[in-house]
């Protein structure tokens, strides 16, 4: 076991690149921390936020970060480098969850409402309406036509991408949904 070092405040998540050993963290103080898994040494800190940042993905092909924060705003980087290349906005509260599709085209961030981006270029594409309370989880499916959000309104609902409905809300939680899965098959 290993310690990767760097964070001095609550750590929200983590994601392994898909490409090579590198792991990457947010945390409370501000930060994405890049460190290689096999030395456990911390390579780059990625800094610019006015907030703790919450919530990040890695893109299939493991180049971009998408991270979002409670300053409102997800910011996309390059893994290489420490430059943010996009700050995503258009939030009235922080953000708490992204994902990336699986064929690394779209960006869903979940924060008082669902928004979709074109992750490429930034560009803001839709808003899905239908939570009423923070967004805290996002999944899509393996063919990237659906995702499934998890929400502090106790529910967790399950969207159709193209045409922005919501197709099932599962509403059998007594308390807000942390996480959302999707099995293996799509089931």
């Amino acid at each position: 076991a290993k310690t990767l070092p760097g964070h001095g405040g609550w750590v929200w998540a983590v994601a392994f690149s898909p490409i090579d050993d590198l792991i990457v963290s947010c945390s409370d103080n501000y930060i994405i921390k890049i460190c290689d898994v096999r030395t456990a040494k911390c390579l780059r800190t990625l800094k610019g936020y006015t907030a703790e940042v919450r919530a990040l993905a890695l893109s299939p092909d493991g180049q971009i970060i998408a991270a979002g924060s409670s300053d409102r705003t997800t910011r996309l980087w390059h893994l290489g480098s420490n430059q943010c290349y996009q700050v995503l906005s258009k939030n009235l509260h922080w953000v708490s969850a992204v994902a990336f599709s699986p064929d690394g085209k779209i960006l869903a961030s979940g924060s008082d409402r669902l928004k979709l981006w074109h992750a490429p270029s930034g560009q803001y594409l839709k808003t899905l309406d239908g939570h009423t309370s923070l967004i805290n989880s996002i999944v899509f499916n393996r063919t990237g036509d659906l995702l499934v959000t998890g929400s502090c309104d106790n529910t967790a609902k399950l969207w159709h991408l193209e045409s922005g409905k919501c197709l099932q809300t599962f509403q059998a939680h007594k308390n807000w949904v942390w996480a959302v899965a999707l099995s293996p098959d799509d089931r």
